[in-house]
């Protein structure tokens, strides 16, 4: 079962590098599997996307995985394909503060209204 966190995606973008691509894959897969590993989660699912995943908030007790690897800057809020019924204020919200702290991805990216803009630092 192949599980996409809902509300999050992982920078890409042309203008990046794919090395630096690469990296924000590898650093948000590291984050979540030492999140998770070995732990028991619940999910919230809102369905399936395009890949016959599904598209779902993880938990571990009260904590909110999705929002976790926002907070910690290896992923983004995704504005194009999170579900209708996601409430992403909070995602935003949480974005916003990674953003401020320029953890992960934050040192070295920009986000535009309407989509994501690399810089080199």
């Amino acid at each position: 079962m192949e599980v996409r966190l809902a509300g999050t995606e992982i920078p890409q973008d042309p203008k990046i590098e794919a090395e630096q691509g690469a990296a924000y894959d590898a650093d948000a897969r590291k984050y979540l599997t030492e999140l998770i590993r070995g732990k028991v989660v619940d999910f919230k699912a809102y369905g399936l996307d395009e890949k016959d995943r599904i598209v779902a908030e993880v938990y571990f007790g009260r904590l909110n995985i999705n929002l976790e690897m926002i907070r910690a800057g290896v992923a983004i809020v995704d504005r194009l394909n999170s579900p209708a019924a996601l409430d992403l204020q909070p995602y935003f919200r949480v974005e916003q503060e990674s953003r401020d702290a320029e953890r992960g991805v934050w040192r070295t990216f920009s986000l535009t209204p309407n989509r994501r803009v690399g810089t080199k630092p």
